[in-house]
């Protein structure tokens, strides 16, 4: 059975970059189109990474997040039980939770879904040679989705789309396969490197911390 979400299914989590829907500067080859999130699973799971070189890996794993964004608006049975649950939750909310709670199950439809996927600009900006075996590349991702009508962008929304977001990726081969040590990020412009992965993370976590969510 298929886990219920207390949330309309919007988007999916992505295991590199970010990138719901290609741009120009993704180069990399995409699966036919799926008809429905079985053929998008199919398709994910048998994806195809271009492994030739740093570069084309990179944008080869953009092609995949974005079809992994995509993916979640397929999902028309997990968004249909999304609705439900979220019907019945709007029942102990009035005034702007209400109101905010039925707009949410108004939205969950697959249409709604894709056509609120955010747009991604993704350039490399350059790649440092190390060695023959050792490449880092560097790129940055910005939103470029249209900004709507009655928006209201503060400082850091304005910042944050014209700087976007800094990948730096360190990428060695083995024969002829390029593969993925490590990826640093920049939280901002004028931030520290940040490893994404570490050691501690394959650690037992210290459970601490008491959150109340309402539904």
């Amino acid at each position: 059975m298929r886990a219920i979400l207390l949330v309309p299914v919007m988007s999916a989590v992505t295991l590199f970059g970010c990138g719901p829907r290609p741009t120009s500067d993704v180069t990399a080859p995409t699966a036919a189109p799926a008809a429905n999130y079985a053929d998008f699973v199919n398709g994910l799971a048998d994806y195809k990474f271009d492994q030739s070189s740093p570069e084309n890996l990179t944008k080869s794993i953009w092609a995949f997040n974005d079809m992994v964004s995509k993916s979640a608006c397929y999902d028309v049975d997990a968004i249909a039980q999304n609705a439900r649950v979220g019907k019945n939750m709007s029942k102990i909310y009035t005034g702007t939770a209400f109101d905010i709670k039925t707009q949410a199950v108004a939205d969950a439809t697959k249409e709604k879904c894709l056509a609120d996927l955010p747009i991604y600009d993704r350039s490399i900006l350059k790649s440092e040679k190390q060695s023959d075996t050792r490449v880092i590349v560097y790129y940055v991702v910005k939103n470029i989705t249209p900004i709507p009508d009655g928006a209201s962008p503060d400082t850091y929304d304005k910042s944050f789309r014209a700087d976007g977001r800094n990948y730096k990726v360190d990428f060695s081969k083995e024969g002829d396969v390029w593969t993925i040590e490590q990826v640093h990020i920049k939280a901002y412009a004028d931030a520290d490197w940040e490893d994404k992965y570490s050691k501690t993370q394959l650690m037992p976590s210290y459970p601490s911390s008491a959150y109340e969510s309402f539904p």
